[in-house]
């Protein structure tokens, strides 16, 4: 079954919610998202166009539907993304739910 963000479909939001009522009370749920339409080593013609936009959709769904916190980047560059990785590495502890 797909995912669609704009109308997702009855079993998958039961299925998310069964998942998030069955974490333990001090588990915490962790995403990193990240969203790069621009990359320097590209030809503009083959920059991305909805990455950006995809991952801010994520983000709002993550943090405010599901309750997660969500470390969150967009047209980041290797060094802010290994940062953002390591931060994400730094958060995370045993039974915790992570969404990368």
């Amino acid at each position: 079954m797909f995912f669609n963000l704009a109308r997702p479909r009855l079993p998958t939001i039961l299925f998310m919610s069964l998942i998030a009522f069955a974490l333990p009370a001090q588990a915490k749920r962790i995403a990193l998202v990240i969203g790069n339409d621009a990359y320097g080593n590209l030809d503009v013609s083959m920059q991305l166009r909805k990455a950006v936009n995809d991952a801010r959709a994520m983000r709002e769904v993550l943090a405010e539907t599901l309750g997660f916190e969500v470390i969150f980047a967009e047209n980041a560059d290797y060094s802010t993304m290994n940062g953002k990785i390591k931060e994400l590495h730094r958060r995370i502890e045993p039974g915790d739910t992570v969404f990368f």
